[in-house]
C-alpha cells in the first residue's frame, strides 16, 4: 500500500497533510496535519513527512460533507478561509511512499485551477534518509515555484 501526504508551503512555513484513499479510488485529506517552520532542518523536515504520510489509510467511506469534513479543516489549519486564498499564496508537492522509497513530485498552478502536478521532475529519495527527503521538498517547492503559470508571475 502506497502512504501519502501533500505538502503545502506558505508564509514560511511547511504543512504536511495526509491523503487517505476512500473506498473508491479518490483521495481523501485529513488527519494528521502536522507544520513546521520554513528554517528547519532538512532532517526534522523529513521526518515530519514520513511521520503524517505513514498515518495514510485505505477503504476509508467517502464522507458525506466533503468540504465541511476535509477541505475546511485543511483549510483553518493552513490558515486560509478559501481555497482560491490557498491557491494564491501556497506552493505544493506530494510525497508518496512505495516500499523503500519516497517519491516527492512538485506541483504547481493549473493555468486554471487548482494544482498539478509534475510527475517528470519527480525526486526519489531513500525512506531511511529523512534528510534526502526533506531536501527534496523544499526541491520540489522551487520548482513548482518556477514552473507556474504566468498569471502567477
Amino acid at each position: 500500500m502506497e502512504k501519502r501526504c501533500e505538502i503545502y508551503f506558505a508564509r514560511e512555513t511547511y504543512f504536511a497533510i495526509c491523503k487517505h484513499r476512500a473506498e473508491t479510488t479518490a483521495n481523501l485529506v485529513g488527519e494528521p496535519m502536522k507544520s513546521l517552520s520554513g528554517n528547519v532542518s532538512d532532517t526534522d523536515l523529513g521526518n515530519m513527512i514520513l511521520s503524517v504520510a505513514n498515518e495514510s489509510k485505505e477503504g476509508l467511506p467517502l464522507p458525506k460533507d466533503p468540504n465541511k469534513e476535509m477541505l475546511l479543516p485543511m483549510l483553518k489549519f493552513i490558515g486560509y478561509h478559501s481555497w482560491k486564498k490557498l491557491e494564491e499564496n501556497t506552493y505544493n508537492c506530494d510525497a508518496k511512499i512505495v516500499d523503500s522509497k519516497v517519491i516527492v513530485t512538485p506541483g504547481c498552478h493549473s493555468p486554471e485551477r487548482g494544482y498539478r502536478a509534475l510527475p517528470k521532475l519527480a525526486i526519489e529519495c531513500s525512506v531511511d534518509a529523512p534528510d534526502e527527503i526533506g531536501r527534496a521538498v523544499r526541491e520540489a517547492i522551487r520548482l513548482g515555484f518556477e514552473n507556474r503559470p504566468e498569471r502567477m508571475r
